[in-house]
């Protein structure tokens, strides 16, 4: 084997190593969203489990020699990490959005409780 191509398959199976442990946290992290969110967490970790399966074959037709079109296999990946990166910050910004708005609710409740608290003394 050449420098090259291992260099190539232990950075791709390095990627791999730590998008699988990703997909392990999202897995648990998953169980603990609001339910208005879990759809769009699902989406992130199925990207994520399709990605992993991109790796995987990337170093098969590296490992193997298969003969692809590497404008067609960048391409795709290209396209996919933009498309994973915006939904990653979609998901981020919904999430910060529900958190705020749950805080503004818990403060609103807070209030209105001392405020009956007030009204007894």
């Amino acid at each position: 084997m050449e420098f090259n191509l291992i260099v190539s398959v232990l950075l791709i199976l390095a990627g791999a190593i730590f998008l699988a442990a990703s997909i392990l946290v999202t897995n648990k992290i998953k169980e603990n969203v609001p339910e208005e969110l879990k759809k769009k967490w699902m989406v992130s970790f199925g990207l994520m489990i399709f990605f992993l399966a991109g790796y995987i074959f990337a170093m098969f037709i590296m490992f193997f020699k298969v003969s692809v079109p590497l404008e067609i296999i960048t391409g795709i990946i290209f396209m996919g990490g933009g498309v994973f990166v915006y939904i990653i910050i979609s998901l981020a910004r919904t999430t910060i959005q529900t958190i705020e708005e749950k805080e503004v609710d818990l403060w609103l409740s807070k209030e209105k409780l001392r405020k009956k608290l007030e009204d007894r003394a």
